[in-house]
């Protein structure tokens, strides 16, 4: 019985370990506002329950250009749905470990594509890109 669950607690800190490593030398972001609503969830429509979001990136824009999808997708969920190059401003600010907690400040547009791109995986699957989203920081 010991030996279980000694295999158990292992088995538990190397999964902790795994996902420390996930985002090893990434910063972490998140929103200064409340923008996130909804997500999906096994395709249904779901009230996200953490607004502010969390968001890794090597750079704060690497970061941004993930908030930035995450909010047109939770836009378009609301029913809300942008304009073709409709801006909208957004904050991030990093909660990394020892980091100096700075803010940083974008503009975000959405330009739908006259033509979608296809994209080959490696695997076979095609898929398309209907859209490009441009991100300035302010």
């Amino acid at each position: 019985m010991e030996e279980e669950e000694l295999k158990e607690k292992i088995n538990e800190k190397e999964n902790l370990n795994n996902k420390k490593k996930r985002h090893e030398g990434k910063r972490h972001f998140i929103l200064t506002e409340p923008l996130l609503e909804f997500r999906r969830f096994n395709g249904k429509l779901v009230e996200q329950n953490d607004k502010y979001g969390n968001f890794y990136g090597k750079s704060p824009y690497e970061a941004a250009r993930k908030a930035a999808n995450s909010i047109y997708e939770s836009k378009i969920l609301e029913g809300k749905f942008l304009m073709n190059n409709e801006k909208m401003l957004f904050g991030l600010k990093e909660i990394t470990k020892d980091s100096l907690k700075k803010e940083y400040k974008y503009e975000m547009s959405r330009k739908y594509l006259t033509e979608p791109i296809e994209v080959k995986m490696k695997n076979g699957l095609t898929y398309q890109i209907n859209f490009s989203t441009q991100i300035k920081s302010i």
